[in-house]
């Protein structure tokens, strides 16, 4: 890791030297095209580890990428699927939380965290991490209430299910599935 980062680091420095013009009074434009180029640099390096599947490289690079910009969603996003790859799940699960924590404005920051339960049959685990999501002002994906509204029906909590249910088909009238899950979260509901 620290070959990475040295590496990444006397590239970007040496651009910015070479095509970045000193202007009085300009240091935070350079600095911000010097890590533009650095960012840029990492991103091509963990694509060209990933593509030739050297997973171990393209995590490290992910985690270099993660801590030098840790709230650019997209790079976590990248690092917790990548850390899934390489089985690192503790770490894994730090990264999703640390996702969801540091973007509490962004309505999809919880869901990778919360398919990792979902996937694992911890559904308790879900309601909590996405349930705030619905809240935050802006609409969250599709899958974050699929998830959510399957985690309460597989808890026994069927009326939420419908909540949830209804509240994804104010935004999507026409998902046929969602129609079907909700009829069948109703009929649980019903007692049927």
């Amino acid at each position: 890791m620290r070959f990475v980062i040295r590496c990444l680091s006397i590239a970007g420095l040496s651009v910015a030297a070479i095509y970045v013009p000193a202007q009085a009074g300009d240091e935070t434009n350079r600095i911000d095209v010097i890590m533009s180029y650095v960012e840029g640099r990492a991103a091509d390096e963990a694509d060209a580890a990933f593509n030739r599947g050297d997973f171990p490289q393209a995590t490290q690079v992910l985690r270099f990428r993660n801590r030098v910009l840790p709230n650019y969603e997209l790079v976590a996003t990248e690092l917790f699927w990548m850390l899934l790859s390489v089985q690192y799940y503790d770490e894994m699960l730090a990264t999703g939380k640390r996702l969801r924590l540091e973007n509490p404005t962004n309505p999809d920051a919880g869901l990778p965290e919360a398919e990792f339960f979902w996937q694992r049959k911890l559904y308790a685990r879900i309601p909590p991490i996405l349930e705030p999501m619905l809240t935050v002002g802006k609409t969250p994906h599709a899958n974050t209430f699929r998830v959510l509204a399957h985690a309460y029906s597989k808890l026994g909590f069927h009326a939420d299910s419908v909540r949830v249910w209804k509240k994804y088909l104010e935004i999507a009238p026409d998902d046929a599935a969602a129609k079907r899950n909700l009829s069948r979260a109703r009929d649980k509901v019903r007692g049927k």
